[in-house]
């Protein structure tokens, strides 16, 4: 079974290493559907959602102009229930007087995060209610007053004290839930783990009703324009109301929406994009009444931010994905740039009032990308498996090394049989007592000395030795690595072998045989290239050339040691020097070097 799987996997390996037009149509539907369906991971969600907040924070960080309409924020902070001695459970004469206070002020609309007591606190203070059902009751026909309302688990509105509401209109109870995404920050006026805000609309959104404003539909908050936000603390408020500084009461807030609700250290704190309080520059945790004013500032203003239609992202996320055709450098730098541009160009859309999320398009460009190097990579390094198969031990490791990484190796150019000029060198010997050679293994060590000689003189001339075949050595000059002139350098390599003949000869006379080697050279138009059988990719040659080197070299030495006999070919690519005439054989002219 395994070897079942191995040879599945070997034939889709070379499936793909093989290409064409299936293979990469295929492969790109498959990174499409990947680069689609990543989309609806939490986790992924998650980082889509760390990019935006900090394309937020970016443009916070590049520009806050002021906005045209502000809110005002009155906070109850820690200096504030230190004034006030009693529970706060019991403030209602304190929250009464502050009702007044804002009466005085005349602001444009007032909502109060503040959740008002379930039940009446009579017994337990006599009067108390009063306290503030006679605030609620004159601000109701003088001053736009909206109170907050919690929820429980069920997204049902928590009852309220039946004193107060009957005092109330139905629009001045309003939703205090703020809704976050799945990563526990608030970015949105309602989001898919808050499906819905009971039967009353959030505290903002009633209070920019109240104010006329068209409605905004559903979106995400406005968090990249307005200054971060300052509070007036509810004590310095009522001060001023006791010491009857009406006018300044007015330049607080006089035509403005106000939002009253704890600025504590510790409750009522939310996550949102970007730090928003002023008292904490480095805290994106703000209190809950800020996160409603910045929400109201957003309604107030440019309105919500909307995200790009969903086919319109998908689209972008599949033209992404064409990353995984092409290859090279112009296709590196196409893709670098875009790898820059997507996040350029996702802010610029933030900052225009629009949400296009980044993270799905980086992550289909850097898959297909990444996919298609992989590929590229496993291709190169599957045809130098095969190069190093054809000609280890053929070349020396330098040139092996040169064809590993020639132009002609790349992937895109495969070594399939092509016609290249080229020049061929046999060398044969001629023993006495050839036939004992194979039984005496001191007169092999002797050859060995031969084939070395060999080896070395055409690795230098830069060729390649196609086998050692016993008494016969054949080698090859401008294939598979292509000379500027083959004909020359085999050339040089026969006079070589030539001119150090009494140096490898002397080991093999040692041995009590006596040589005499002939030399065959023919040039032309050889065809090449690697054939592909079972286990193995031999590099075949093919060509009249290497029959007319054959025969030149077949002929024994004429009455010396040594005989080199060159082609028509080699004779004219050399210019004849040094070389005579002594006849013809078959279809060619031998030709004998002097």
């Amino acid at each position: 079974m395994p070897s079942r799987f191995t040879s599945l996997y070997e034939k889709l390996e070379l499936w793909l290493l093989k290409g064409g037009l299936w293979v990469h149509g295929l492969v790109f539907l498959a990174l499409c559907t990947f680069a689609l369906s990543v989309q609806s991971i939490a986790s992924f969600q998650s980082a889509e959602w760390r990019l935006y907040d900090a394309g937020v924070r970016t443009l916070r960080r590049m520009s806050t102009p002021p906005l045209a309409n502000e809110v005002v924020v009155i906070g109850i902070d820690e200096a504030t229930f230190r004034q006030f001695p009693e529970p706060f459970a019991l403030w209602h004469p304190h929250l009464g007087r502050l009702l007044q206070a804002l009466l005085q002020a005349q602001p444009s609309v007032v909502g109060v995060d503040v959740v008002l007591p379930a039940k009446s606190y009579e017994s337990v203070v006599p009067g108390i209610d009063r306290t503030l059902m006679l605030p609620i009751l004159e601000a109701r026909d003088r001053m736009p007053l909206v109170f907050a309302q919690t929820l429980d688990e069920q997204l049902r509105p928590r009852p309220i004290f039946a004193g107060y509401t009957a005092l109330m209109q139905p629009w001045q109870l309003a939703s205090a839930l703020l809704c976050w995404d799945e990563d526990g920050v608030v970015r949105r006026q309602q989001s898919s783990l808050c499906s819905a805000q009971g039967s009353n609309q959030g505290l903002a959104a009633r209070m920019a009703q109240r104010l006329q404003v068209p409605e905004r539909g559903h979106g995400l908050i406005d968090f990249r324009r307005g200054a971060a936000m300052h509070y007036i603390p509810m004590h310095e408020v009522l001060a001023r109301f006791e010491g009857g500084d009406v006018d300044g009461l007015r330049d607080w807030f006089q035509g403005k929406p106000v939002l009253v609700g704890l600025v504590l250290p510790l409750e009522d704190r939310l996550k949102v994009p970007a730090p928003l309080f002023a008292q904490e520059p480095d805290n994106s945790r703000i209190p809950g009444v800020m996160v409603h004013a910045q929400l109201l500032r957003a309604l107030l203003n440019q309105g919500l931010l909307k995200q790009v239609p969903q086919p319109l992202e998908w689209l972008l996320i599949v033209a992404c994905c064409l990353c995984w055709f092409g290859y090279g450098l112009k296709k590196n730098i196409v893709y670098w740039s875009l790898f820059l541009l997507i996040p350029i160009a996702c802010l610029y859309v933030l900052w225009l009032g629009h949400v296009l999320m980044p993270a799905g398009m980086i992550l289909a460009a850097k898959t297909a990308y990444v996919s298609r190097q992989a590929l590229e990579s496993r291709r190169l390094s599957h045809h130098r498996k095969r190069l190093t198969q054809a000609f280890a031990g053929h070349v020396s490791p330098a040139m092996l090394n040169n064809i590993l990484h020639s132009r002609s190796s790349a992937p895109s150019v495969e070594l399939v049989p092509r016609q290249t000029a080229g020049a061929v060198l046999v060398i044969r010997l001629h023993l006495e007592d050839a036939g004992t050679l194979s039984g005496q293994a001191p007169r092999l060590d002797a050859l060995a000395v031969f084939y070395d000689a060999v080896k070395d003189t055409v690795e230098h001339a830069g060729g390649m030795l196609d086998r050692l075949h016993g008494q016969e050595v054949s080698a090859w000059f401008g294939i598979p690595v292509p000379l500027p002139a083959p004909e020359q350098a085999a050339l040089e390599a026969a006079l070589q072998l030539q001119r150090s003949f009494a140096v490898w000869s002397r080991p093999i006379t040692t041995a009590g045989l006596n040589i005499k080697v002939s030399m065959g050279l023919a040039a032309g138009p050889l065809l090449s290239g690697q054939v592909s059988i079972r286990g193995a990719y031999p590099f075949v040659v093919m060509g009249q050339a290497i029959e007319q080197a054959e025969q030149l070299a077949a002929a024994p030495p004429e009455g010396r040691d040594m005989t080199v006999r060159v082609s028509r070919a080699i004779s004219e690519a050399v210019a004849f020097k040094g070389i005579r005439q002594t006849g013809t054989a078959a279809s060619y002219d031998e030709l004998v070097w002097d």
